[in-house]
């Protein structure tokens, strides 16, 4: 259970959860669905107790509110019930009264009688003394080939080393040179490009949306969609769009979170899929989804409609419902679909009946 779970580190967690905003917010998020799991009907009385219980022990700062009784020992037991009697007789506990038990737990240690009567005692080893080990002797003068010569060729070697030292200090010399007209070279560098116009900024950060790491951007947007599904906390999801999307790669690539949160309504359970309408409906009431990004999203989706409906023959609905109640709130219009884009497939045929198929639902002639 996730109360067993918690119970003996949701301190450390909860220490670990100050050092990041992001991981505190997730731990208030948790804990907060945990205690609407508490007043739910649903679950079983002794697990809404379990429950109850870790957000009571974490108001509490973890610290509960009796203590468990751990498993004592043999010799604990008998202080306990020696201390007891010593309290009973009016007699202050004495140190005395351990070093006895402990000379009795020796003497019954040495001692054993055995079943014939007789006693026996316990023999123990003798370890002698590491004796201590003479001083070492000096090492034997070298010997071989080159034992008589080998001071001279320590002496080459030394001159090698004051001859290479030189070359080492001028190349380090240079490097710092090179370091330092770097630097002038970046501050000049600097100094022109702020003086440039608005148009090559603007250029900068058309060529840095493109450059955006669309796996990466894929995955924080799918875990912050799957997060609104399980909780439905809608500024979750706008704090990630605002604060860890848009530095990834700007306002310009949102149309990436609305096809991933198409994608989580494909293959999310039936209960969990109109979650995803009042989602995108919030945010786009934030300003956070443009109409423009919201169309761009879909027909990434529908780019892929025919694959799609191989594998999910409702995939048609589940889309053009989601579609119709973003139009009905004015979130956008129908407009984009006057255009159909690329196919990812090679086959036009098929795309383009199911296109036609999607507008006919969408929007039924009449």
């Amino acid at each position: 259970c996730l109360a067993k779970l918690l119970t003996p580190i949701g301190k450390q967690l909860d220490a670990a959860a100050l050092e990041k905003k992001e991981s505190q917010k997730f731990m208030k998020a948790y804990f907060k669905h945990l205690n609407r799991l508490t007043k739910s009907e649903k679950l079983a009385v002794r697990i809404r107790f379990l429950v109850r219980d870790l957000c009571e022990l974490r108001d509490n700062d973890w610290k509960p509110r009796r203590v468990v009784e751990k498993a004592k020992t043999i010799a604990e037991i008998h202080e306990d019930v020696q201390r007891e009697e010593d309290e009973k007789n009016g007699k202050k506990p004495n140190a005395s009264a351990k070093k006895d038990a402990k000379d009795a737990n020796s003497k019954d240690r040495s001692s054993r009688v055995a079943d014939d009567g007789w006693e026996t005692v316990g023999t123990a080893k003798f370890v002698p003394t590491a004796a201590k080990a003479p001083p070492r002797a000096a090492p034997p003068p070298a010997t071989g080939a080159f034992g008589a010569f080998a001071s001279l060729s320590t002496a080459k070697s030394d001159k090698k080393k004051k001859k290479k030292q030189p070359k080492d200090d001028d190349a380090a010399a240079q490097k710092k040179a090179d370091r330092k007209a770097a630097k002038t070279a970046a501050k000049e560098h600097n100094n022109n490009t702020s003086s440039s116009s608005s148009s090559k900024d603007k250029a900068a950060a058309a060529a840095a949306a493109k450059a955006v790491d669309t796996p990466a951007y894929k995955a924080k947007a799918k875990a912050a969609i799957d997060e609104y599904v399980a909780i439905e906390q809608i500024e979750e999801v706008a704090c990630c769009v605002t604060e860890e999307l848009d530095k990834m790669a700007g306002p310009a690539a949102r149309w990436l979170l609305v096809s991933q949160a198409l994608d989580v309504m494909l293959n999310c359970k039936e209960r969990d899929r109109p979650k995803l309408a009042p989602m995108l409906l919030d945010l786009a009431k934030r300003g956070l989804l443009e109409p423009q990004t919201l169309a761009s999203g879909f027909l990434d989706v529908l780019a892929h409609l025919p694959d799609i409906l191989i594998d999910m023959p409702n995939a048609k609905i589940w889309l053009g419902d989601l579609l119709k109640t973003l139009v009905a709130n004015q979130a956008l219009d129908l407009a984009f679909l006057a255009d159909p884009p690329r196919p990812a497939r090679t086959d036009p045929d098929d795309f383009l009946k199911a296109w036609t198929d999607f507008k006919a639902y969408v929007d039924p002639p009449k």
